[in-house]
Formats: structure tokens, C-alpha cells, sequence
């Protein structure tokens, strides 16, 4: 095993990550940054004798999936406050049912998954990294309040109708209030995000880095540990990449799943789950195993419950995957009064995710190096 330790070239890494964030850039899921980092990484791994194939990802963006969302909203909405109660309420119960199906209205934009595997398939590891980079963020509180309070929009117009019936003199002020608190928290989101994308470095081309050089040592050994490769697409835009991984069946059962993500600088944490009213939990066993490799990188692991970040082992574990997340932080913030409610609820603490400023430059080689250590490890690259 120590060998095989010392065959992993930190170097290497950060020539991958020069070449994603700085020489190709933002790598926004659908655009041409996208289809050239795809090319990138399939040359790679074809060269170094890994099972390259494409698997189809059709996704929304979030962006034009929440202006449909207000358009519509505000067309079914408005006319409440010339109509009586019932035609009201009815549009705006037409309304949340419709919302339901944006997804098969809306056209999809192209995106992929790229898979690649080594070995057999019993027993196998299977890392994940997405490679899209995400629209900078220019008003990251705006973006935290709007996500965190997004289901009023739904809820508060919808009690607003229906106090409507023992309040008519509710209306039609309750009507504009309704308007306006069905828009506040939309456009919020819209308003904090930038036009620019993000060079993504840390987020995510650290984690598809890593994996390419993984990927190269573990090519290079008798017998080769089983493992696959998942580079998902449009991560950024919904986790579009990792669903539809779980949708073409590829995946086996006993298949132990390890998201990386976001790893370039900052302490390690192993997400543990996520949400507040729709809670889900990692892996457990999944988590002791990670956690044991990164000990012995001398790296101290800590658990993170998230409640404004998402990730690709999310889809995986609502399937009944062993699924799990590697991530990094300078330092998690508390979140005020949930954090005494949940263990290890916390929100990202490093300003440069998701902005311009997110460059190879600020990265930490020694992370780099132990996280990849660490990998090669949970791998079982030279475990015979």
C-alpha cells in the first residue's frame, strides 16, 4: 500500500485543475465549457486504459425553471383579486398542480454523465465528482433567505385564499399581499445570482482532479482494484446528473457510493444528512469507513448536517444506495437557533464558492494530497 501511496503526484492534480479552471473555465452544465471538459476527461481516462462511456442527462435550469414558475404564478394568481372565492382558490390550486409537472413542460437543455470503469464489477467503489461549475453568487445572504424560505411562497398565498371565505373584507388587499409574497422569496433567488459563472475550482474541479488521478494509479496496478467513475452533469442545476444515474440502473446494491466534492481547501467533513422538516441521513457504516482512511492520512474528519447545500448522494440514498459526501470548509458557520436544535447543522464558511475568485491559487496542496491519499485508501488501490 505504500507504494501505491507514493505513486499519487499532487503535481498531477493541480495540472488537471489549471486546465478545467483556468484553460477551458466556467463549465456551466449545457454550454461549450462543458462539452470541452468532457472531451478533457475522456481522453484521460481512455489513456489511461479505463472503460469511458456517455450516459444522456436532459435538465432544467434552475434559473429558467423559477422565472416559469413566477410567470405562471403571477397569471393564475392576479386574477383573484377581481374573482369571487371559489374560481380563486380553484386557479391557484390549478396552479400548485402544474408546478408539480414543470419539469415535462418545460424543454430540457443536453448535459451528460460520464462514466468510467476499471476492473470487475463485484465488490467496487464507486467515486463521484461533478464537473459543471455554477452561476457566481452576488448576494450570498439574499440566496441563503430566499432558499431557506422558499415554501412560503407556495403556503402563505395559499392561506391567505382560504381565510379569504370567513374574511371576505380580506379582499382585495390580501389579494396584492398574496402577489407579493408569492414573488418576495423568487426573486430574491434571481436577484443574488450574477450572469457570470464561476471558474470552480475548489467547486468542483478539486474533486474531478483528484478522481483522474486516482484513476491513473489505480491503472496502473496487478490486479486492479474494481472500481467506477461517475463525472455527473448539471449537478449545479438539481442534482439532474446523479438522478439520472440512478434512473439508467447501472448501479448495484452493494455498491459503497463516495461523493467528492469541494475538497480543495479547509478542514475535511463527511456529510452525515440534510434538511430540517425532510431529513435525510448518509450512510453510517459509509461514514466510519471514509473516516478511517482519513485518519490514517493524519487528516480529523468532522460531520456536517447541511441545510443550504445539496449533493449528489442525495438521489442515491433516496433509492437505497450506500451513498455518502466528502467535502472541505475553512470553517462552517452556525446556523442561529437551528444549530442548538440539530447535531452538526452548520452552512459553508468559504466566500469564494461559487464566485470568480474560486481559482486553483487558493487551494491547499497538503489537502489535496491527503484527500487523494485518502481515496486511494477507500479504493482499495494495493489491497491485492
Amino acid at each position: 500500500m505504500g507504494e501505491v501511496l507514493e505513486g499519487f503526484e499532487v503535481k498531477k492534480v493541480f495540472e488537471h485543475l489549471d486546465k478545467l479552471a483556468y484553460e477551458i473555465g466556467p463549465r456551466r452544465a449545457g454550454g461549450r465549457g462543458d462539452d470541452r471538459t468532457v472531451e478533457y476527461l475522456s481522453s484521460k481516462l481512455r489513456e489511461y486504459g479505463l472503460k469511458v462511456r456517455l450516459q444522456e442527462v436532459r435538465f432544467i435550469s434552475k434559473t429558467r425553471r423559477l422565472g416559469f414558475l413566477l410567470g405562471l404564478g403571477f397569471l393564475f394568481l392576479f386574477p383573484s383579486l377581481f374573482l369571487s372565492p371559489f374560481p380563486s382558490l380553484f386557479l391557484w390550486i390549478s396552479f400548485l398542480f402544474l408546478s408539480e409537472f414543470s419539469e415535462k413542460i418545460l424543454p430540457k437543455q443536453k448535459s451528460c454523465n460520464l462514466l468510467a470503469e476499471l476492473g470487475r464489477r463485484e465488490g467496487r467503489k464507486v467515486l463521484i465528482a461533478h464537473r459543471d461549475s455554477a452561476p457566481c453568487v452576488s448576494h450570498p445572504r439574499l440566496l441563503e433567505i430566499s432558499s431557506f424560505f422558499f415554501p412560503l411562497s407556495f403556503l402563505l398565498p395559499s392561506l391567505l385564499l382560504l381565510l379569504r371565505f370567513p374574511l371576505p373584507s380580506l379582499w382585495p388587499w390580501g389579494g396584492f399581499l398574496s402577489l407579493f409574497l408569492f414573488a418576495l422569496f423568487p426573486s430574491l433567488h434571481l436577484f443574488s445570482l450574477s450572469s457570470r459563472v464561476s471558474p470552480g475550482a475548489n467547486d468542483n474541479a478539486s474533486g474531478v482532479s483528484l478522481l483522474l488521478e486516482v484513476a491513473r494509479v489505480c491503472s496502473q496496478l496487478n490486479p486492479k482494484p474494481p472500481l467506477l467513475l461517475v463525472f455527473t452533469g448539471a449537478e449545479e442545476e438539481g442534482l439532474w446528473g446523479s438522478k439520472a444515474l440512478v434512473s439508467e440502473g447501472g448501479l448495484k446494491g452493494e455498491d459503497k457510493i463516495l461523493n467528492v466534492d469541494t475538497v480543495g481547501i479547509g478542514k475535511v467533513y463527511l456529510v452525515t444528512g440534510g434538511g430540517i422538516l425532510r431529513r435525510t441521513r448518509t450512510s453510517p457504516d459509509l461514514n466510519e469507513e471514509v473516516e478511517r482512511c482519513l485518519k490514517e492520512e493524519g487528516l480529523k474528519p468532522g460531520r456536517w448536517w447541511t441545510v443550504f447545500s445539496v449533493h449528489d448522494h442525495l438521489p442515491l440514498l433516496r433509492k437505497g444506495f450506500k451513498a455518502t459526501t466528502l467535502t472541505a470548509d475553512t470553517g462552517l458557520r452556525k446556523v442561529p437557533l437551528l444549530s442548538k436544535l440539530f447535531a452538526h447543522l452548520s452552512k459553508r464558511g468559504w466566500k469564494y464558492v461559487h464566485t470568480e475568485e474560486d481559482l486553483p491559487q487558493r487551494l491547499e496542496l497538503h489537502t489535496l494530497e491527503k484527500v487523494g491519499r485518502a481515496l486511494l485508501r477507500f479504493v482499495g488501490a494495493g489491497m491485492g
